[in-house]
């Protein structure tokens, strides 16, 4: 019973530190990017602006079109009737936050696609690395844990600091020591379950590297170059120019979406609606997100500078 108590409790604590991994990278995914001059009102554009991204996050087709001729309408759009020879649709329905319906041709509307092939979402990207940063945490929890091991070992009365430092010499750890002859003697079995027992190999370090290029990985995927770096600052920045033009390709893939469906909002409003990356470049240290912060600035040069 006991036991099944504290799996169930691993359990969710598994789960807790998946959902706050997967809550931060959904943080990001709604944050690279940048809205100005949208033609909705300012006291609703910053949200109207966190529902446009939640819904590109999720996968959904973003819907804009103006109401009765005037007032801007967004929302998550779904194919009316009519395919086109080049796959769209003739009219769609854009239903808000709010659960208001509107419905009009596709020349009156202007959509955003979250990616061009439609095929994944950000939501899968940030689930997937989200797993892969839980599996490294657990695992330095683990190694963390099992650095504490014990091991007892038998040394002859009078000697037991001598053989102390001796097995922590080899073994890289001090054991426990008994000088009692006989207690470590066959008959003696709980003991002998713990005498050849060994710490685990200490790779924690590694694993909060590996953590650290995850998160990378992450935001590579994005299309913003990332490194977790400890070089001369020259190096750093033409590992990082490399970087940049190796990203520009996945960059795209955001951007001409968005772009394009600015263009068609411009286009119905004669507005000037524009969208940007929020930043370009990420440099983390070994020892987290210190070189720079995610929003505005210049991470390169601050730490390049520093």
């Amino acid at each position: 019973m006991k036991k099944a108590f504290n799996s169930r409790k691993q359990q969710l604590q598994n789960d807790a530190l998946y959902l706050l991994w997967f809550e931060r990278l959904h943080d990001i995914c709604l944050s690279f990017t940048r809205w100005e001059d949208t033609p909705f009102p300012e006291e609703i554009e910053n949200d109207v602006i966190r529902y446009l991204n939640e819904l590109l996050f999720q996968g959904h087709v973003v819907g804009f079109g103006l109401k009765d001729g005037y007032m801007p309408v967004l929302g998550q759009a779904v194919p009316g009737s009519g395919i086109t020879w080049f796959g769209g649709h003739d009219t769609y329905t854009i239903t808000t936050e709010t659960g208001d319906i509107m419905s009009a041709a596709r020349p009156d509307l202007a959509l955003c696609y979250p990616t061009p092939s439609h095929s994944w979402t950000l939501y899968q990207l940030a689930a997937h690395y989200a797993m892969l940063l839980t599996q490294a945490e657990q695992s330095i929890k683990v190694n963390m844990i099992n650095q504490n091991t014990p091991a007892i070992i038998q040394a002859p009365p009078g000697q037991e600091l001598t053989y102390s430092n001796m097995f922590e010499q080899v073994a890289g750890f001090k054991p426990v020591v008994y000088g009692r002859e006989g207690l470590l003697d066959s008959k003696n079995s709980d003991l002998l379950a713990y005498r050849y027992l060994q710490p685990a190999v200490y790779v924690s370090d590694k694993l909060e590297m590996l953590k650290h290029d995850i998160f990378n990985d992450f935001y590579n995927a994005l299309g913003i170059t990332a490194k977790s770096i400890e070089k001369k600052a020259q190096l750093i920045s033409d590992e990082l120019n490399i970087d940049a033009m190796a990203n520009s390709l996945t960059k795209n893939i955001f951007m001409d979406c968005r772009q394009q469906f600015c263009d068609e909002v411009n286009r119905l409003t004669g507005g000037n609606m524009t969208v940007t990356y929020n930043v370009d470049k990420m440099v983390m240290d070994n020892v987290g997100m210190t070189a720079g912060e995610f929003y505005g600035g210049d991470p390169e040069k601050e730490l390049l500078s520093s």
